[in-house]
């Protein structure tokens, strides 16, 4: 784990998901665990091993889910609109199929999907300018 965390965190693909001035405490603090595990570290307990594995490990699934989430955005927000298109239109065919459906109700309906598409912009727009990390 200390090998495949220190290797992600040199990537320069991975150093936009890092804050910068972080970078090089977590590999020098990467590099303390590795000496630790050649030297004391080498007459631990299991289960001390066990604790420092479960504690690098989740602060790399961190890591790893930040940017498996920059890379679905894309794909999150062209699902999601297309999503809310497809929305509008079967509201637009209810007029024709259930003509007991007011104007009013469906008019009602649309302005909640616009509002929804406001919403969601405003919270893309908030994502964007917020740094990766």
């Amino acid at each position: 784990m200390i090998y495949k965390m220190r290797s992600w965190l040199r990537e320069d693909e991975n150093a936009v998901y890092v804050e910068a001035d972080t970078l090089e405490e977590r590999i020098d603090n990467l590099t303390a665990l590795e000496d630790w595990l050649y030297e004391d570290g080498s007459s631990a307990n299991h289960t001390v091993y066990q604790d420092k594995h479960k504690d690098l490990a989740k602060e790399f699934e961190k890591l790893e889910i930040r940017k498996g989430w920059f890379e679905q955005q894309d794909e999150f927000k062209n699902n999601t609109m297309t999503a809310l298109d497809a929305y509008l239109e079967k509201v637009g065919k209810l007029s024709e199929s259930k003509p007991w459906i007011t104007d009013e109700e469906l008019k009602d309906v649309v302005d909640k999907v616009d509002e929804i598409r406001k919403w969601f912009e405003a919270l893309l727009e908030k994502q964007e300018a917020a740094p990766k990390h």
